[in-house]
């Protein structure tokens, strides 16, 4: 087949957990498939796809509304947030983006007709209707936007809760078109499949898990640094930014009361300033690494304490992949088949978490024991076998499209 892919990055390199499952997915099809990519750039270099495919790469523009939303004139920026809060239909997560670039490059890549198109995240379901509409569309529901917007809603603030429930709206709205106009969705575990049938009204869902390579997240022939605590994700993620700051402010002062050497290792892309204020003694900032694998070497402990967002969590997967010992929230966890108190450690309130937290630094067989269970569970979601389920996916897609 010829697939046309849009996503909403270019994942070369697989910064993050949205590029990484887009990069592997790729991976999977490009030896059997002619795979054209049109993804986004946002001003940063990109490498050399490492197996064959056309990329299109799609400079990212914000909206002109967004502009003036963040703009020096505070009249015209308290206008623009106004509009794009009360007065447009799409939900925040379409709205901040400008359409007319990725249009252009659609415009090109479908002077070859595709066999089917693959949309790698709901808010490229903006561009379904420059698409033909008599070739399979397949929308990648990594997360479930209405599902995250509902628990946005539950959990703020009184003062926001008009607004949030504006978003909530907009985001099930937008969300239930999405699917109408492809003629499958992928999920990421079974309980987003339910949401996307119950709450969106998809009729044909596939679950495609995110994945690890176990071959690459392995286990460490080095003992670890003493005390060490690793967070991993992309902090220009508003969720990861909100779990690096809560187990800094709140879960940290705990746990060094008990281990006073205890130091907290922050990895990722992108963080916002919130984030590279709590560099401390006890906390370091690292970034953008250029490979993640030696700081989960070096941890005693991940720490996977989010409180938002949605999907599942390949921070989990790789630090299970390299036989880590493992503390996370529910919702950390929440559609990946770890068991809690088998494979690793769950807890949801700050003294819990920092309790579970200790417990591990101090007991280095019960850390290895976990480690061991949780590789185990990591090598169910190997990416090639993964792999080998998406492409038979699509080429039953294709046959009763």
């Amino acid at each position: 087949m010829r697939i046309l892919v849009l996503a909403l990055g270019v994942p070369f390199p697989p910064i993050g957990g949205g590029l990484t499952r887009t990069f592997h997915l790729l991976r999977s099809l490009a030896p059997h498939h002619d795979v054209a990519l049109a993804a986004f750039t946002y001003g940063d270099p990109h490498d050399r796809p490492p197996y064959p495919l056309q990329l299109e790469p799609v400079p990212w523009r914000w909206s002109q509304a967004y502009l003036d939303m963040t703009g020096a004139d505070a009249d015209v920026a308290r206008r623009a947030t106004e509009r794009l809060t009360d007065e447009v239909d799409e939900p925040w997560f379409v709205s901040v983006m400008d359409p007319a670039p990725m249009e252009e490059a659609l415009g090109k890549a479908l002077r070859t007709r595709p066999d089917l198109v693959l949309l790698e995240g709901t808010p490229l379901a903006y561009f379904l209707p420059v698409l033909p509409r008599d070739v399979p569309r397949v929308l990648d529901l990594f997360d479930v936007h209405s599902v995250v917007a509902r628990r946005a809603l539950e959990q703020g603030r009184a003062s926001d809760r008009e607004a949030l429930a504006r978003e909530a709206e907009r985001s099930l709205s937008f969300e239930r078109r999405a699917v109408q106009g492809c003629d499958a969705c992928l999920t990421v575990s079974d309980e987003d499949r339910s949401a996307a049938l119950t709450l969106l009204g998809a009729e044909h869902v596939h679950v495609v898990p995110n994945g690890v390579d176990t071959s690459f997240f392995t286990l460490s022939s080095t003992p670890p640094e003493p005390g060490a605590i690793l967070f991993t994700g992309r902090m220009s993620y508003t969720p990861n930014a909100d779990a690096a700051c809560y187990f800094a402010e709140e879960i940290l002062p705990l746990v060094r009361r008990e281990v006073s050497h205890a130091r907290l290792h922050v990895v990722g892309a992108g963080p916002p300033a919130r984030v590279s204020a709590l560099a401390s003694e006890a906390v370091v900032v690292y970034g953008r690494v250029d490979d993640v694998r030696r700081h989960q070497w070096n941890a005693e402990v991940v720490v996977v304490p989010v409180r938002e967002g949605g999907g599942t969590r390949l921070k989990v997967l790789e630090a299970a992949a390299c036989g880590k010992g493992i503390v996370s929230t529910r919702l950390g966890v929440e559609g990946l088949a770890f068991r809690a108190g088998d494979d690793l450690l769950v807890a949801d309130s700050a003294t819990e978490f920092a309790a579970a937290v200790v417990e591990l630094l101090r007991d280095p067989d019960r850390r290895s024991q976990l480690g061991l269970r949780a590789r185990a569970v990591a090598s169910r979601y190997d990416w090639s076998g993964i792999g080998e389920s998406f492409r038979r996916i699509l080429d039953q897609i294709k046959a009763h499209g």
